[in-house]
Order: C-alpha cells, then structure tokens, then sequence
C-alpha cells in the first residue's frame, strides 16, 4: 500500500491555517499544499520529503505512515522537526492481517467485511464476500490505483447461505443510509468506521436469530 508523509496544519484557535505558499508551486494544484491533504510525489523521496517539511514549519506535527525505511535522519536532513513527527508501519495491512487472517479458517461461508478508508472524501465500506481476505486485498489494490488507503478493517463471523448474507448486507447498507450519504452502492461518506461495525454484526446476528443462517 502506498502512503506519504502528511503535515498537519493548526492555527492558534485549534482550525486549519492558511496555505502554504511553495516554491515548488508550479508542481502543485492551486500553487500549494493545502492544510490537512495528503502528498505524493510518485515516488520520489526527496521531492516528497521537501515537500513535507515546507509545509510542516509551523504546523503541530506531521506523521509517515508506511514508510519504514525513513529514518530519523534523513527526516531532519529534509527539514523535518523530528520531536514533532510520527512513524506509522502500514497501520491497514497490519490491521487487517490480525483481524482478518486468523479469523479465517473455513471461511466458505459469506461474511461481511467493514473498511475504514481514507482519502479526499473518507469512506467507510460495508460489503459481503464468501473470501473476504482476497476480496480485502482487491480493494485495497483499488485504493492505491486511486490514491486512497486503507485504515481499518473488520470482517463479521462466518454464516450460512448468500440469500441471507445478502439480507445482512442490505440491512446494513440501510442504517448506514439513514445517517451517512452513500457513495454507490457499498460506500459511505464521512462514515463512522466503529458505527459499521456494530451495524455489519447486528444484520448478521439478526438473521440468525430469525433462523436464516
């Protein structure tokens, strides 16, 4: 998965500051790095580097997330104010591997899976899968094709036959609905990632006690 460093800007009442003028602009959108986004540099380390400490001067703090060979180091050589930053070893995969993985034995039954995305609009997923560890990896090769990342992850306990697994999904699907703009069919805007979760379980142990599974 794909991750850059991300600053964090903050004005004395606690809200985004202004923009960062940069005089890499010409690479930019708008000019500058706008408060709050994340950067990607296609790879290039030091331009991404650069452009992380630039924006992060008078910021509260920045944090690496999925870059394991950033040492401490090189950060500061880039400008970056080490006591102010975070090093994060892909937090999704290693989520998802602890959550998904040892809970996959005998998984020939469909289950539903709630995903935690990041991106310009955050999202929460709610979906149904009878290989949800494969169908997880799928996404998240979706989400590095488009820039998004995934944060969390969560699959519900294996049940029976896909006519209810489906019945658990839509069920699902309409709580989210009733409080979070749908994105499709599955996604949800600005969802509440822990909210999913408690949403995805209920529909599935719902029809269970209704005697479907």
């Amino acid at each position: 998965m794909h991750a850059e460093p991300v600053a964090i800007e903050q004005t004395e009442q606690g809200g985004a500051g202004d923009l960062a003028e940069s005089p890499l602009g010409a690479l930019l959108p708008g000019g500058c790095v706008r408060p709050g986004t994340a950067v990607s540099a296609g790879g290039d380390m030091p331009l991404l580097l650069a452009l992380a400490a630039e924006v992060s001067a008078d910021s509260a703090g920045w944090a690496a997330v999925g870059l394991p060979d950033l040492g401490p180091l090189a950060a500061a050589d880039a400008g970056l104010d080490v006591g102010a930053g975070l090093w994060v070893d892909e937090p999704g995969r290693h989520r998802v591997l602890s959550r998904v993985v040892d809970e996959l034995e005998g998984a020939d039954r469909p289950r539903l899976y709630v995903l935690e995305i990041a991106g310009a609009v955050p999202r929460v997923k709610i979906g149904v899968s009878t290989h949800p560890r494969t169908r997880v990896q799928q996404h998240v090769t979706e989400m590095t094709r488009y820039q998004h990342g995934l944060v969390d992850a969560y699959v519900t306990a294996p049940r029976g036959d896909h006519l209810a697994a489906d019945r658990a999904e839509g069920q699902a699907h309409r709580w989210m609905r009733k409080i979070f703009a749908p994105i499709g069919t599955e996604e949800f805007a600005y969802g509440d990632f822990d909210f999913g979760v408690v949403r995805a379980d209920q529909a599935v142990r719902i029809q269970g006690e209704a005697g479907a599974w």
